[in-house]
């Protein structure tokens, strides 16, 4: 856990999905096979964010006077 989640929680500081998830399966509080549920969500999530951001970077139009300010929270 220490070595996933500073990993995790650098490009996702806004997500604690899994830190919720596996500290509450090291608590006894859900099973493995929930925590692994919640796990694959968290990477679907992450997944989608960076893809997300690579489309919006192919079509920005570099020095746009007027940019969009959107806040993705990828």
């Amino acid at each position: 856990m220490e070595d996933i989640l500073p990993i995790y929680e650098k490009d996702y500081s806004n997500d604690f999905r899994l830190r919720n998830a596996l500290n509450e399966w090291l608590k006894g509080k859900i099973k493995l096979v929930e925590a692994k549920k919640i796990i694959k969500e968290v990477q679907i999530a992450a997944r989608e964010c960076n893809k997300m951001e690579e489309v919006l970077r192919e079509i920005a139009i570099v020095g746009e006077p007027n940019p969009a300010k959107i806040n993705w929270n990828c």
